[in-house]
């Protein structure tokens, strides 16, 4: 309801979002559902990747950290989206044999970390601090 009442503040003290709004939440439930709620038909968002990884590796004993933090950034970095989901499939299916909390928290939310508006309107693109965009606006109804 707090997070909720707070959007509506937004809109009420003049936030525009009928061309659409590109939101990044970090997981909470009630966050994104207040987005969604309050900004229907018009919001696209993206699960926060930064926090997802560190999640997933606070399951893993520090000095596994590294070396899977590699594997989940290069993954995000694949050129298109079907290698991106590809790869994080992978290391989802690596962590599963040695630490199942990891990779069910891997999985939980995992496509929305692979959705990125992308106001230009391509499929993807690469970004200038690499990493995948995507858009899922023809779902929203939003256009460029």
């Amino acid at each position: 309801m707090v997070c909720r009442g707070f959007l509506k503040s937004l809109v009420e003290r003049g936030l525009h979002f009928n061309q659409g709004l590109y939101c990044v939440v970090d997981g909470a439930k009630r966050l994104h559902r207040a987005v969604e709620t309050v900004f229907v038909g018009c919001v696209v968002i993206q699960r926060c990747r930064w926090h997802k990884r560190e999640n997933v590796l606070a399951y893993l004993p520090t000095s596994q950290r590294p070396v899977m933090r590699w594997k989940l950034q290069a993954a995000y970095q694949q050129p298109t989206y079907e290698k991106a989901k590809a790869a994080l499939k992978r290391v989802g299916s690596e962590l599963a044999l040695s630490n199942q909390s990891a990779a069910r928290s891997l999985d939980k939310g995992l496509e929305e970390t692979l959705t990125r508006s992308d106001p230009a309107g391509a499929r993807h693109q690469q970004a200038s601090g690499g990493g995948l965009t995507w858009t899922r606006a023809d779902r929203c109804g939003l256009r460029a």
